[in-house]
Parts: structure tokens; sequence; C-alpha cells
């Protein structure tokens, strides 16, 4: 593919980049979906089921569908959050004959030749106030000394002002932080980047693998530094109880789409590595139903739980009662479904979304009984250096 050729797609809407920056063990490679035959659009939750309908049926004619699923989406399998309006799409798919093949190497070089490169970010605040956010995390504690919920995921919007070019941004962005379920999706009224390191679910054929992520340490200055953060985090009892809770979640949603028995946990407290952090990672695997449907598929695990809380309604509703805004695509879903029973996903973590003049970018922590609200606010302060840094580079 012509240089010129790959820039001027990912300028055209429509345009969807999942972009494999560092390599995992499944096997995924960096797809480019350009020019789509047509849209699966929802904007409201009672439409979300028809247009995961029309995944099935799109991919059953040999097409291929890739883009977002905003996190309320997620409620449209409950009927308690029935109710529930956004002003944005809950799903926005493309349909597309198929995706380009491309290398990271080769996404590296052409970002880096693209010829209005430059950007600002400034103005950043994050939309609530220090004394909300505390007050919020002992509602939430509360609920949990009650025993109403175990843990809650409880996040708030990171606003800055933005000008420039958002390719550029993307640029910046995946060559500070390189991750393996990257994404730059070119929407009708909004650009999306997703530098998100965390799989929601990856399906090759019948098998189906989720990867929760659960537990943070700063990375280590060398191996031996990492060898020893690594064990500490894998035998902290605080990261381990979050973790296994969000494990049992998991294999708890596969059973609902699973054959029976199944469903395994293959392993238990990995660390993966970053530049900048080490994070807790466990893989719950199962084999699907042969009747299962990508309707059926999104009913049992979606909104992954990593990013809900458990038990999981209970830490919907409560998110939904408590935080300041809609979540949209960040701690949604960002990927594809290809024919052949190809799919992939990431949970949509460390995502911007930029529309007109402003960048949007969720922060957030699980919150536990032994949580101190303010390491939790700082926790999420450190968390928006992600993007309010990138001025720096």
């Amino acid at each position: 593919m012509a240089e010129d050729i790959l820039i001027g797609h990912l300028r055209e809407p429509g345009t969807v980049l999942l972009d494999t920056i560092l390599p995992d063990n499944l096997g995924r490679t960096t797809f480019l979906f350009a020019r789509p035959r047509d849209f699966i659009v929802a904007r409201d939750v009672r439409s979300v089921p028809e247009a995961l309908a029309r995944v099935d049926e799109s991919v059953g004619s040999g097409k291929w569908v890739a883009g977002f699923i905003a996190y309320e989406a997620g409620y449209a399998f409950e009927p308690r959050f029935m109710d529930s309006g956004t002003s944005t799409p809950l799903i926005w798919l493309g349909i597309y004959d198929g995706p380009a093949e491309v290398t990271d190497e080769y996404v590296s070089q052409i970002l880096r030749q693209t010829d209005e490169g430059s950007f600002t970010v400034r103005n950043a605040r994050l939309g609530i106030s220090r004394r909300d956010y505390l007050m919020a995390v002992d509602q939430i504690r509360s609920h949990i000394r009650e025993g109403d919920v175990y843990q809650t995921n409880f996040t708030v919007p990171l606003l800055v002002e933005f000008t420039g070019d958002p390719l550029a941004l993307y640029e910046t962005l995946r060559r500070r932080q390189p991750v393996p379920y990257a994404a730059y999706i070119h929407a009708d009224a909004q650009t999306i980047l997703s530098l998100s390191p965390e799989l929601f679910f990856t399906r090759n054929g019948r098998k189906i693998v989720t990867r929760p992520m659960k537990g943070t340490a700063r990375a280590g200055a060398d191996s031996n530094e990492f060898a020893r953060l690594a064990e500490e985090l894998r035998l902290d009892p605080k990261n381990r109880a979050e973790n296994l809770m969000i494990v049992d979640l998991l294999r708890n949603d596969l059973s609902i789409c699973c054959e029976p028995g199944s469903v395994v946990v293959s392993d238990l407290f990995g660390v993966q590595s970053y530049p900048t952090v080490i994070q807790m990672t466990s893989t719950v695997e199962g084999r699907l139903r042969a009747d299962a449907t990508y309707v059926d598929i999104f009913r049992a695990l979606f909104p992954s739980g990593s990013v809900t809380g458990a038990p999981k309604i209970r830490a919907m509703e409560l998110i939904r009662q408590i935080e300041s805004a809609p979540r949209g695509v960040y701690c949604g879903a960002v990927g594809f479904v290809g024919p052949e029973d190809r799919a992939a996903f990431n949970v949509a973590i460390r995502t911007v979304t930029i529309d007109g003049a402003t960048a949007v970018m969720g922060t957030g922590s699980g919150i536990v009984w032994d949580s101190v609200p303010e390491n939790e606010y700082e926790e999420c302060l450190i968390k928006t250096r992600f993007l309010v840094d990138t001025n720096a580079s």
C-alpha cells in the first residue's frame, strides 16, 4: 500500500486502525479498515440488540465489522437500565469487505511522516471537584461496608482543550505508550484514540479468551528491579483480592455463553510489563456454545467486569448513580469481528475521544473497603499524565 494512500485512509471518516504496537501471544496483527460499505449504529439502548444481530448477519455474509461499543451499551441487557439515554452512539461499527494487514514498523514510519503533525492539549481539568470525588468514594465504601457490593470501579472524566491534528497526538501516544490493543477510529463526529493494554476478549473458532487486568505497580528501572516489583505485586494481598474478584466474575460471565465445564483459569496473577507500569493480568477462557451469537456473547460479557466491579449489575447501578457523566467509548470496547468466527476487542481504557476542540479521557480506579479516598484521587491524577504530558514530547 502506498504511503500517501494509508495516510489518506486514516483521514477519511469511517476508517478504523486496530494497532498491535506490542505483540501478545494470541497471534494478533495490525488491521486497517477503510471505506466501509455501510454502518451499524445504535443511538439508544433499545437498538443495541438489533445492532449486534446485524454483526452476525454481516459476518455471515463474508463481511468484516470494526469500530466501538460504548460502555452504556451494556445497559441494554438489564431491564432496570432501559431508561438510560446518551447523546452519542452506543454502537458505531463499519461494515467492510476486509482489512489491510500492516506492520507496526510501517504504521510508525507513516505516522512520523504526517505533514500536519502538530497539536496542543491545555487547560486540563477533572469533571469533578476534589471534595465531590472524596465524598463519592466514601459513598461507595459505605455500600461495601453494608455488603451491597464488594468492589466498584469509579471513574471521572478529564477534559482538555485540543487543537491540531489527532493523528499527531495518536503518534505521540503510541510512541510513548506502546500496547497490544491500540486503535485509531475516525468516526463521523468524533475521533477515538485508544491506547489500551487490556484485552476484553478474543475469539478463534469456538475458543474465547479474556484477560482481566487488576493490580498496578510502577515499572522498574532494570530487569532486577522489575523482577522484585513483579513479585511484590503478585504477592500483594489487596491486588490479589481485586484480581481474583474479577476473575471469578468473568468465569461466571463466560459460563453463560460457553459449554458447561469448559471455562478454566489458564493463568492466575500473571504480570505484564509496560513502559511506565507493571500490571497483574489473569487469563480466563472457555469453549463457546455452538449456537452462541454475538448478541449472546456481549449480553454475557459486556461491559468487562474489570471496569464495573462486583457484583456486576449492582456495581453498574452504583456507577450510574454516582458518576457525573456517561463514560462513552471509555470502558467500552474497540475491535473487530470477521468471518470464520474471528474477533478481538480491547477494554477501552486509556482512551481519548476528540470532538471538535474538546478531548475527553476517563480516569479511575477500583474502590474496595480499604481504599483510602485521598490515595485514589491521587491515582486518578497520576493516570491523567498519560494525556496531559504529551505536549512535552
